[in-house]
């Protein structure tokens, strides 16, 4: 999953936002995280949260089938150009040794 979904539309595409907020979790934490990463951190995180908020609210979610949308009518010509979301840079995991401040 590269970027932000809009929408989830299957528990596979769920837990694998789970998993991307356990690791931003962990990396929004970590001591050696400056502010401002932090920030950009968090708007990613608030976005995957929301995202799976909205999947398990979601009627069919909760009665235990997978989620139908209703299709989206737009007066947009469709493209493939214009289907393709800008790519959100993603969290960079540096392998960081914590040992010295120990």
């Amino acid at each position: 999953m590269a970027g932000i979904p809009n929408r989830i539309k299957n528990d596979v595409e769920y837990e694998e936002v789970l998993e991307r907020m356990r690791k931003g979790a962990e990396m929004i934490e970590h001591p050696l995280t400056t502010e401002k990463s932090r920030a950009e951190l968090m708007k990613v995180y608030d976005a995957l949260s929301e995202a799976a908020v909205a999947y398990r609210m979601h009627p069919d979610v909760r009665a235990g089938r997978e989620p139908v949308y209703e299709m989206e009518l737009t007066d947009k010509p469709t493209s493939a150009a214009a289907e393709t979301p800008e790519p959100v840079p993603q969290p960079t995991a540096t392998n960081i040794n914590l040992s010295d401040w120990l």
